[in-house]
Order: structure tokens, then C-alpha cells, then sequence
């Protein structure tokens, strides 16, 4: 199979399990859904914003997020 099938993409983790996406888990566990990314998006991009700056700047956050998350993760594992 390729990286992506009829229901987006497919994230693997280290161990081999498929995990869900940013998008997946914000809709699901913080009350976001995907429209409102997608206007969000839409008026960052009708407000004149680049965007390939605007997705850089998000990959950036992503990347920083993601390794805080980790941190966290590793850090209550230790802790029980």
C-alpha cells in the first residue's frame, strides 16, 4: 500500500502502528474540525499571507509541538 488510500494519509510510528494525523486527533479531542482549518486557511490565504511561508511557519510549530508532546510522553512514563 501507498502512502495514502481512499481516507488520507497514513502515518507509521517507530514501532510499525499506524497512527492518526494531527488533523484526526485536534478534530476528535479538541472540538476542531477539518472546515475550520480550512478557513482558517482560506483567509490567511485571502488576507495576502504567502502561502509557503504560512505552511513553513505551521511545519515549523508542527515539528516543535510534536517534540514537546514526545517529551511529555517520555517524561510520565518515568514518572509512574
Amino acid at each position: 500500500m501507498g502512502k495514502f488510500d481512499l481516507h488520507g494519509a497514513k502515518y507509521i510510528n517507530q514501532e510499525g502502528n499506524r497512527v492518526p494525523s494531527v488533523t484526526t486527533i485536534i478534530s476528535q479531542h479538541l472540538g476542531w474540525n477539518k472546515q475550520a482549518l480550512l478557513g482558517w486557511t482560506k483567509r490567511m490565504m485571502l488576507g495576502g499571507q504567502d502561502s509557503d511561508k504560512v505552511l513553513d511557519e505551521a511545519s515549523q510549530i508542527n515539528k516543535a509541538l510534536t517534540l514537546t508532546l514526545r517529551i511529555i510522553v517520555i517524561i510520565k512514563k518515568k514518572l509512574r
